[in-house]
C-alpha cells in the first residue's frame, strides 16, 4: 500500500507525516522506515537500490515499511513510477511517500484509490491564515483575541512554523501576545527604501518576503513611492527595464537593491 503526502506546506505536511510513522510504525512494532531520500541531487543508483528494495522480499520482517522524500526531484521518472504502480495494492509494503511537489500527471494514480493521499497547499493571509491561528492556539490552549491573531499574522505573516514557535512559547510562559513587536508593512518597507545599513535592508527584505510573505512584485512596486533620492529611482527604473525583458525577477532585483543600494 501507498500512503502520499505533497504539497508547499512544509509545518502541516510535516505534522501529518510524524503521524504516520507513529501510526504505521506502532502496527510494525516499532520498526523504522527504510529511507530513501531524494533531495539533494540523488543519483541513479538510489532509484535502482529503492527499486530492488521494494521488489525484493521481506526476510526480518512480515512487512516492509519505507519512506520515500521527494522522489519527484529524481530524473528517472519511468522506472519510479511503474515501481509504485507495482506496490499500489501490495499489502506486504508500507510505502510512505512525501513530495514538496505536487505529482507530475503520469504518478496521477497516486491520487486515487487504494492509495492514501492527501494534499497540503500554502496558507493564504487573511481569514485562512486566521483560522489556521485560532486553531493552533486552541490546540495549545492558548486563549486568543482577534487583536491577538491580528498581531501574530502582522508579525509572522504566513511563516507557519514561526507561529507556532510563538504559540509554544506562550503556552509554556502565560505570555500576552502585545510583547512581541509587530512587522508593520510600510514601517518595514521604510527600512528597505531608506537605512544607510546593508544589514538592516536585508533583515527588511527577508520580514516582508517571507515573515510576512508579501508579494515580490508588491514590494518592488511600492518601493519608489515617496523615493527622493536620484539614484535610488534610476536604480528603480534600470531594475524594471530588466525585469519587463526578463532579464531578471522581482526578488533578484529587490535583493539587488538591497545589497546595492
Amino acid at each position: 500500500m501507498i500512503v502520499f503526502i505533497y504539497g508547499p506546506n512544509s509545518y502541516l505536511r510535516g505534522r501529518k507525516l510524524r503521524e504516520i510513522l507513529s501510526v504505521y510504525g506502532e502496527k510494525m512494532s516499532g520498526q523504522s522506515p527504510k529511507e530513501f531520500d531524494f533531495s539533494e541531487g540523488a543519483e541513479k543508483t538510489l532509484t535502482e537500490e529503492l527499486v530492488s528494495y521494494l521488489r525484493s522480499p521481506s526476510i526480518f520482517a512480515e512487512k516492509k515499511f519505507v519512506l520515500v522524500i521527494n522522489p519527484f526531484e529524481e530524473g528517472d521518472k519511468k522506472t519510479l513510477k511503474k515501481a509504485f504502480q507495482e506496490v499500489v495494492g501490495d499489502k506486504s509494503q508500507i510505502v510512505v511517500i512525501v513530495s514538496e511537489e505536487d505529482a507530475p500527471k503520469s504518478f496521477d494514480f497516486l491520487l486515487e484509490k487504494p492509495t492514501i493521499s492527501q494534499s497540503f497547499p500554502e496558507i493564504k493571509k487573511g481569514k485562512e491564515l486566521d483560522a489556521f491561528i485560532q486553531k493552533e492556539a486552541l490546540t495549545r490552549g492558548v486563549k486568543l483575541n482577534k487583536d491577538d491573531i491580528y498581531h501574530l499574522s502582522e508579525s509572522f505573516g504566513t511563516d507557519l512554523w514561526g507561529i507556532a514557535t510563538e504559540l509554544d512559547r506562550l503556552e509554556l510562559s502565560s505570555g500576552k501576545i502585545e510583547e512581541f513587536v509587530s512587522h508593520d508593512f510600510f514601517k518595514t518597507l521604510s527600512g528597505l527604501k531608506y537605512s544607510n545599513s546593508q544589514k538592516d535592508k536585508l533583515v527588511a527584505l527577508e520580514v516582508l518576503l517571507t515573515s510576512r510573505g508579501d508579494e515580490a512584485a508588491k514590494v518592488f512596486n511600492i518601493l519608489s513611492a515617496g523615493l527622493n533620492d536620484p539614484k535610488k529611482l534610476n536604480a528603480l527604473a534600470d531594475y524594471d527595464l530588466m525585469i519587463k525583458t526578463g532579464k531578471l525577477d522581482y526578488e533578484e532585483a529587490l535583493l539587488d537593491f538591497a545589497i546595492n543600494s
